[in-house]
């Protein structure tokens, strides 16, 4: 066969088609990110929280991942590929393009079997990044315990400030919130119990007057179905804590002081010796009434006495001082009469 010039030119320009066509299909390779490109990658949430009793079975995390070329500018169009170990990404296993922000993204979804931690994994080219979803499944609720903490912690005088606080414990993972305290404060002299009830009621104050015995109870609930108040059923919270608490006229005994040791010397068949007991006190509720014994037989009832002796030798004086609350304290004095 003869070729002509004409043919042979077209024949040269269908073969650089035919190669130029054969070569664009062999670089048929993804844009992925260049080496030195770095991925943030996100989820939100971070910890899904899979209902149960509700009814639920399943949930999902939006995920993100954001590429940036080496000069950290967002990279556009380089292909994404997640990957899960656990759940489900709606992906499956295709590559996702960056948009014009450098984002790719994609849905994980996750169910009842899943409870834990899910690692999800983006890679384009030789950058990788991976981040941790927790699968959180939330069983039925248990209601919180409780524990009262007093200050001060058994009794305090009347009149004064007394603070309870209570602390929850509860057993579900992640804790709940407490959505409602519950108190309730009987005393011994009768009457109604005094009931408190609110979500912020974790600590209350009371100031008594009168000299009684508190009975401290406390129930919580987590329910935040609950209506938090004085007649809300027992049932809804979890169980009692209870403390005794004392309220006393006074928190401690007076203090007593009989003076300093005295001697005296017989002139005229007796001796007078003065003993002074007003260094005794009491802080809280004072001093009521002061009572002498000379050691002799006689004595006196004010804070200072003079005891007449009238023979020689080493008497003990007792001063025995009552507060304000009846609590007694007594201190001696020695006393020396000489001839």
């Amino acid at each position: 066969m003869t070729t002509r010039k004409g043919d042979l030119g077209r024949l040269t320009l269908v073969a650089t088609i035919v190669a130029l066509a054969f070569v664009a299909a062999c670089d048929d390779t993804p844009f992925v990110a260049p080496e030195g490109s770095t991925i943030t990658l996100t989820a939100s949430p971070t910890t899904v929280r899979i209902d149960e009793p509700e009814g639920e079975d399943s949930g999902t995390s939006a995920i993100q991942a954001l590429v940036f070329d080496e000069g950290g500018i967002p990279l556009r169009e380089a292909n994404v590929y997640f990957a899960s170990d656990g759940g489900s990404l709606d992906t499956n296993g295709e590559p996702v393009e960056t948009d014009d922000n450098g984002v790719a993204r994609a849905t994980l979804s996750v169910g009842l079997s899943d409870e834990g931690t899910v690692t999800i994994t983006a890679q384009s080219g030789a950058v990788t990044e991976t981040r941790d979803v927790t699968v959180d499944i939330l069983g039925v609720n248990q209601l919180p315990s409780v524990s009262i903490t007093a200050t001060p912690a058994t009794q305090q005088r009347k009149s004064v400030q007394t603070i309870f606080r209570g602390t929850a414990t509860d057993p579900d993972e992640p804790d709940d919130a407490v959505t409602c305290w519950r108190w309730e404060i009987i005393s011994s002299l009768g009457g109604t119990p005094e009931v408190i009830a609110g979500a912020s009621e974790q600590e209350i104050v009371r100031t008594y007057t009168n000299e009684q015995t508190l009975t401290v109870r406390l129930r919580a609930s987590d329910d935040p179905g609950l209506v938090c108040s004085a007649g809300a059923s027992i049932g809804s919270f979890g169980a009692q804590s209870s403390i005794p608490y004392l309220i006393v006229c006074d928190t401690s005994a007076p203090s007593a002081s009989a003076g300093t040791d005295q001697s005296a010397n017989l002139a005229g068949g007796s001796a007078t010796v003065s003993l002074n007991g007003s260094g005794s006190s009491d802080a809280e509720s004072g001093i009521s009434s002061y009572a002498w014994t000379c050691g002799n037989g006689t004595g006196g009832n004010t804070a200072q006495v003079n005891c007449v002796y009238s023979t020689t030798g080493s008497f003990t004086a007792t001063l025995t001082v009552t507060n304000g609350c009846g609590q007694t304290a007594s201190d001696t004095a020695t006393v020396v009469i000489n001839p």
